[in-house]
């Protein structure tokens, strides 16, 4: 009798043990996942703010173009360097766009995405960034055109679209931020 219950004693330890041992792994993995949740989240939020000082920073360029004067000696050349870095930097921009957009796709939790705070935030980022872009092309395609009269014009809407593309940029940092914290 007292062999029997030593060894139940025993089976029901061992029993035990593997049970911890399977809780531990389990939770570590949960771990895991939450910390590569996080990590994603840090990511967007960050992609996000790049996008805010890319933005803001093809806006200043467009400023810069818009002030250059192709009639003096210097001119043709700096007006063409200064087209080619706001190029760069709308392509920048589109780049930094797509990565936030992919870094949305892997997000593991999706449910904050459905909130419609976050699609509200989501959509109006989307449509600000694709005005952005859209006026970015348009002063360097006026830009091209020597002496271009609707050169400042174009600009000058650029730069009136810029702001609310900042705050949309920041709106989305922010819900971001705030979902992730939840």
């Amino acid at each position: 009798g007292e062999g029997r219950a030593h060894r139940r004693v025993r089976i029901a330890m061992y029993g035990m043990l593997l049970l911890l041992a399977g809780l531990a792994v389990l939770r570590t993995m949960r771990l895991t996942e939450a910390d590569a949740a996080r990590q994603v989240d840090l990511q967007i939020m960050e992609a996000a703010a790049a996008q805010s000082v890319l933005v803001q920073g093809v806006g200043n360029q467009s400023v810069l173009l818009a002030l250059m004067t192709p009639t003096s000696l210097s001119g043709p050349e700096h007006l063409a360097q200064q087209s080619r870095s706001l190029s760069e930097a709308l392509a920048l921009t589109r780049l930094q766009a797509d990565v936030l957009e992919n870094l949305l796709e892997v997000q593991a939790d999706q449910a904050w995405r459905e909130q419609p705070e976050v699609r509200g935030r989501l959509t109006a980022w989307r449509q600000s960034r694709q005005v952005v872009w859209d006026l970015g092309f348009r002063v360097l395609a006026q830009a091209k055109v020597s002496g271009a009269p609707e050169l400042a014009q174009a600009a000058a809407s650029w730069q009136e679209a810029v702001a609310p593309a900042l705050l949309a940029s920041t709106d989305l940092v922010s819900t971001v931020r705030e979902f992730t914290r939840q």
